[in-house]
C-alpha cells in the first residue's frame, strides 16, 4: 500500500512499503519494510527489513522517511482511513532502526475527538518551503453536522507544522489536531 522511495545522502535509494500478512488471525498490516533499490539494475537488492511494527491501532501503511537533525524520521498512516485515522511518527539514528515512537504517538489525528471539524485525518506527507517553513498535507473528511457522513468524501488538507527543540515534529499549536484555517 502506498510505497515511497527514500533518497539517502550517500546516493542510495530505498523502497518503503507496508508488509501484508495473509495468514488467518494475523495483523494483515504487518509493519513497514525497507529494501534498497539499485538504479543501475532497476530492481530491489539486498535484504528486506521490517523496520516498524506500528502501534496498537494497527493498519500501518503509507510510509515516508525524512532525514533531519541526524535522525531518520518515519511518518506513517495508521488506523485505517475512517474515524480512527492518524499520522504516526517515529525516529532512529539508523535507517534500519530501531525506531522510537514520537512522545505524542500521533503527530496529527482526530481520533476520539468528535468535536473537531476535520475528521479521518491521516495519511500524511510533509514539505518544507523555500523559507524553511514546514507544512503537512493529509487526507481528511468533513462530516455534516448531526449526520456523520462526509459528503465530499476524502479531502486533502494542509497545515503548518513546527520542529520542536526536542527534534520532533508537531502541529504549530502543539495540539496534534487538524485545523480548518491555515
Amino acid at each position: 500500500f502506498d510505497p515511497s522511495l527514500f533518497h539517502d545522502d550517500d546516493g542510495k535509494k530505498y523502497l518503503l512499503n507496508q508488509l501484508w500478512d495473509h495468514r488467518p488471525g494475523k495483523n494483515r498490516f504487518n509493519g513497514i519494510v525497507l529494501q534498497e533499490y539499485s538504479v543501475q539494475e532497476r530492481k530491489l537488492i539486498g535484504e528486506r527489513k521490517n523496520i516498524f511494527a506500528g502501534t496498537d491501532i494497527w493498519f500501518t501503511e503509507g510510509p515516508h522517511v525524512y532525514k533531519r537533525g541526524g535522525y531518520y524520521h518515519l511518518l506513517v498512516a495508521e488506523g485505517g482511513t475512517s474515524w480512527g485515522h492518524a499520522a504516526t511518527m517515529a525516529r532512529s539514528r539508523s535507517l534500519n532502526g530501531p525506531y522510537e515512537l514520537h512522545p505524542d504517538t500521533y503527530v496529527l489525528t482526530a481520533r476520539h475527538r468528535p468535536d473537531v471539524e476535520l475528521q479521518r485525518a491521516g495519511h500524511a506527507d510533509i514539505v518544507e518551503t523555500q523559507n524553511g517553513e514546514t507544512y503537512m498535507v493529509f487526507l481528511c473528511g468533513r462530516p455534516l453536522r448531526n449526520r456523520g457522513r462526509c459528503t465530499l468524501g476524502r479531502e486533502t488538507a494542509i497545515q503548518k507544522m513546527s520542529w520542536g527543540a526536542d527534534g520532533w515534529l508537531r502541529t504549530a499549536d502543539g495540539k496534534g489536531l487538524p485545523t480548518v484555517e491555515v
